[in-house]
């Protein structure tokens, strides 16, 4: 038998098997080929960006009462566009003048380890928070005196958790302990 005759000597089976291969690649590739080429309709994807922000809202009578008192009713007033947590810390600019505070009765918590306030609730755009401070007691009304008090304010926005605390742990990158 010659080398040619050899070649032609295929099993049946294999034949078949690949007939069928290409049989099935000619009818599978045209719908693929479809498919993949098909546009897809575009579904807008719309994000809006909450912006949180405040600023300090102060009502000062900077003459002081006979007995000392100094009304400085300090509230924080959200002037962004979602609900925010807020949290405070008011100090004396000096130490020469010996002074004290009067902390708002409620809406805000106890000093925490660093000193800051925490407003109990989230306050919503446009809104005010309750006074922080509503006014301060100097020890020697009628000496000369050069006192500010510094407030500073931090905001995190509210939504996604449970409570002040934890928004603030987050924005520190801690977990809530």
């Amino acid at each position: 038998m010659s080398c040619g005759a050899k070649r032609r000597a295929r099993p049946a089976g294999k034949v078949a098997a690949a007939w069928g291969l290409a049989v099935l690649l000619g009818t599978a590739a045209p719908p693929a080929l479809a498919f993949l080429n098909a546009r897809t309709q575009e579904v807008p994807n719309v994000l809006s960006v909450g912006e949180e922000k405040v600023e300090i809202v102060e009502d000062f009578d900077p003459n002081p009462k006979r007995d000392g008192w100094v009304k400085k009713n300090v509230r924080v007033r959200n002037t962004g566009n979602v609900p925010c947590y807020v949290r405070a810390l008011a100090v004396p600019s000096t130490s020469q003048v010996d002074c004290s505070f009067s902390w708002g009765t409620s809406g805000w918590g106890a000093p925490d380890a660093d000193g800051y306030r925490t407003c109990r609730a989230p306050i919503a755009p446009g809104e005010v928070s309750p006074p922080l401070l509503s006014g301060l007691y100097l020890d020697a009304p009628s000496a000369p005196r050069d006192l500010q008090v510094l407030v500073y304010v931090e905001s995190v926005q509210s939504s996604g958790f449970p409570n002040a605390q934890a928004a603030f742990a987050a924005l520190r990158g801690e977990e809530e302990s």
